[in-house]
């Protein structure tokens, strides 16, 4: 989950979660790239190596919850629109300069083998109490 505050239309903010997928077999997001096309040139002139980063793949969705009991009405869509781009630009250029992607896999493999940690000793303690093979 994702804060987003201080924005000049205050509707915009609040806690936020990106929803997206890093399936190998769909194609890069090419609305994000084009969005954050600034930090990548950034990031490869630093040195990453781009063929190697994670990067989001098919559709991407972020989803803004909503406390307010009275819900905001767009009055100047255009202003609301442009704020909202630049608002996705900075949150989409902070998780990729931080890397949270590939930190974020890392975290899944982490989980993943001690769950297959735990199913292995949980076999093994239970071949021992009931003495099976």
């Amino acid at each position: 989950m994702y804060g987003i505050q201080n924005q000049p239309i205050k509707a915009i903010e609040g806690d936020c979660l990106v929803y997206y997928t890093l399936f190998d077999e769909l194609p890069g997001n090419r609305g994000i790239a084009s969005l954050i096309h600034d930090a990548i040139k950034r990031s490869i002139a630093d040195g990453d190596l781009f063929p190697y980063r994670v990067f989001w793949r098919g559709d991407v969705f972020v989803v803004r919850f909503c406390f307010a009991s009275v819900p905001h009405i767009l009055q100047n869509v255009d202003q609301d629109v442009s704020a909202l781009l630049h608002c996705s630009k900075v949150l989409f250029s902070t998780i990729w300069f931080e890397q949270c992607l590939e930190k974020e896999m890392e975290n899944d493999w982490e989980e993943q083998w001690i769950f297959e940690q735990a199913n292995i000793d949980r076999d093994v303690i239970l071949s021992r109490v009931y003495g099976l093979n």
